[in-house]
């Protein structure tokens, strides 16, 4: 088997481990020159790397990618670039171009669920992130909270928090986290029309409550996407790809439709597991 790789980004986790455990196991791997990969916060080569696709991963039996990647240039890109909604649905709909040009090669595909940090660091956030990367986690964390418990204290601290943050920084980031989201649900969109053979949507750094979960104002289950109706919580959407956070969901050839959804952490009571404590503001 040849297997086309390009990696979430050039981090030796995402690239250098995958291609050392390919050499142990005697698998042919194609992948980009790392230069093209960018480096934390500079985006890779969109372009290049889909010039890439087409030549150094024409001969591969499978392609296994990254949605983040392909589509912003990195998993930092992903939470900082200025992209366009058009642009990035653009890029995402090139996959199912992929297919047509080479049906028999399997496409594996990975995506992320925007993550929503507490700390005040901004190296792999928007440069507000340093200011009001507190403020900007407890409004979600708390809004989410109120809405879900009806807690009047969370009521009051999602107030004092949101009226602690300009309106422009919030409107910034409730619009990335709307361009993101949108941007997954073309994905699952393709993945449920057969674009791809295996979809896995992570979720980056969440807490028990907040605008990153399932039951959030920009959930994957809430309202309506394109005119669809999602199922109520606790239901995968009509095509079977979904990722309840934590959870991951993942759909390979052979599963017939059907999700494989792993145990989430935050609702294991297995004697002697783990206990997951989530961050709170």
């Amino acid at each position: 088997m040849r297997i086309a790789f390009l990696p979430l980004d050039d981090r030796p986790v995402k690239r250098g481990a995958f291609l050392h455990l390919a050499a142990i196991a005697g698998v042919e791997v194609a992948t980009p020159p790392r230069a093209l990969l960018g480096a934390r916060r500079l985006p890779a080569d969109v372009e290049a790397l889909w010039a890439w696709i087409d030549a150094g991963g024409a001969e591969a039996d499978l392609l296994i990618a990254s949605a983040e990647l392909l589509i912003y240039g990195g998993l930092v890109p992903s939470r900082i670039g200025d992209e366009s909604l058009d642009r990035c649905l653009a890029l995402a709909g090139k996959f199912a171009g992929l297919r047509r040009r080479a049906p028999d090669r399997r496409l594996w595909l990975s995506a992320s669920n925007l993550r929503l940090p507490s700390a005040p660091d901004a190296s792999e956030e928007p440069e507000y992130w340093a200011e009001y990367g507190p403020q900007i986690f407890a409004y979600s964390y708390h809004a989410d909270r109120f809405a879900q418990t009806g807690d009047p204290d969370s009521r009051r601290r999602a107030a004092d928090a949101q009226a602690a943050v300009p309106r422009k920084v919030l409107a910034d980031m409730t619009a990335r986290r709307a361009r993101n989201l949108t941007v997954v649900l073309s994905l699952v969109d393709q993945a449920g029309r057969g674009d791809l053979d295996g979809l896995l949507i992570g979720q980056d750094d969440a807490a028990e409550f907040g605008l990153t979960l399932p039951t959030g104002p920009m959930s994957w289950r809430s309202g309506c996407w394109r005119g669809r109706s999602w199922p109520r919580p606790g239901r995968l959407p009509p095509s079977g790809w979904c990722t309840p956070t934590p959870r991951i969901a993942t759909r390979f050839p052979g599963t017939k439709g059907r999700a494989s959804t792993g145990r989430s952490l935050r609702t294991s009571r297995r004697p002697g597991a783990a206990a997951w404590r989530p961050e709170r503001p």
